[in-house]
């Protein structure tokens, strides 16, 4: 089953600057509503709580979000910075730099 994580990623202000971001996988394993995941671009925290779980059993996908990155700026290059950060560790954004 194709496995799609996203996470929300926001500024400290979130009218600031926010995006989405997206991570693709494919597995048997289907996490579960208060599920820890861990990812490379994760620092601090290392882990993140999954916090909805959607299944299309038609299309033999699971989408799962976690709980959002908030970055204690409010400055829109470091969202910029994270977002670079994420592409290189495979995640995709919604907002194209």
């Amino acid at each position: 089953m194709k496995i799609k994580i996203t996470q929300h990623m926001q500024l400290a202000d979130f009218n600031n600057g926010w995006t989405t971001i997206s991570k693709t996988f494919n597995s048997n394993v289907i996490p579960h509503k208060g599920d820890m995941l861990t990812d490379t671009f994760w620092k601090d925290p290392y882990e993140y709580e999954v916090t909805e779980v959607v299944i299309s059993y038609q299309f033999d996908e699971c989408y799962v979000s976690v709980k959002p990155l908030v970055i204690r700026s409010n400055k829109r290059d470091v969202l910029i910075k994270y977002i670079e950060k994420a592409k290189l560790a495979g995640w995709e954004s919604s907002l194209e730099i």
